[in-house]
């Protein structure tokens, strides 16, 4: 079901809880599409993340190297937000109860090249 656009979906302070003004949609007449509002218009929060490594190569004899590796999956640690619940007939529409985020995870390894 597409709904009515009838006010201004942004509220004047997002949060988890209140991610879309509930009252700015209205249900369309039963059998009929909302024609103020198009497809795909609604969105969650943006994805962003940073991933680091770092390489350092220990030279043992001529042929031999052994490399330290350290690695770190979403570094800042940032927590996203998933998309809120976008049905609006639901109790919960435009609210947000999962994350799409995992935490920090380090990664360190030893690499033996020869």
């Amino acid at each position: 079901m597409r709904p009515h656009q009838v006010g201004n979906p942004e509220p004047s302070n997002p949060n988890n809880t209140s991610w879309l003004n509930r009252a700015a949609f209205q249900v369309p007449a039963q059998y009929t599409f909302g024609t103020t509002l198009g497809r795909n218009t609604l969105r969650g929060e943006s994805y962003s993340n940073l991933d680091v490594s770092v390489f350092r190569n220990f030279r043992f004899k001529e042929r031999l190297n052994i490399q330290f590796r350290g690695k770190a999956f979403n570094a800042l640690n940032q927590t996203i937000f998933a998309n809120p619940v976008s049905n609006l007939s639901d109790i919960n529409f435009g609210r947000i109860f999962s994350t799409r985020s995992t935490e920090r995870q380090p990664q360190f390894g030893l690499k033996l090249l020869f």
